[in-house]
């Protein structure tokens, strides 16, 4: 396909692909909550929203969204993630700062 008729096609479908990734990413969202859990460990906060994943050991944390990893990749992660409301996920990386000083 030559480059013009490439671009011609991606502005045409633009809308579709971005549809696409934000399904993709939803439904990735859905699993982590199917998998790790859907509320904090240590509050009990379930609201929709509230919940962000944790890595308890740092060092196995990757650099990527976890919507953005590979479907097997982000499999493997939900073993090493616990669920933490947003207050108590900063309350546990402060409480780190503090151990490792």
């Amino acid at each position: 396909m030559d480059q013009a008729r490439e671009r011609r096609w991606k502005n045409a479908h633009r809308e579709q692909a971005r549809r696409s990734v934000r399904e993709g990413r939803r439904r990735k969202r859905d699993f982590l909550a199917e998998m790790v859990g859907a509320g904090c460990v240590d509050c009990g906060d379930d609201r929709p929203g509230a919940v962000e994943y944790h890595h308890p050991n740092g060092k196995e944390k990757g650099q990527a969204p976890l919507t953005h990893l590979s479907w097997d990749r982000l499999s493997a992660e939900t073993k090493k993630l616990i669920a933490l409301c947003g207050a108590c996920h900063g309350v546990r990386h402060y409480q780190e700062k503090i151990n490792e000083a």
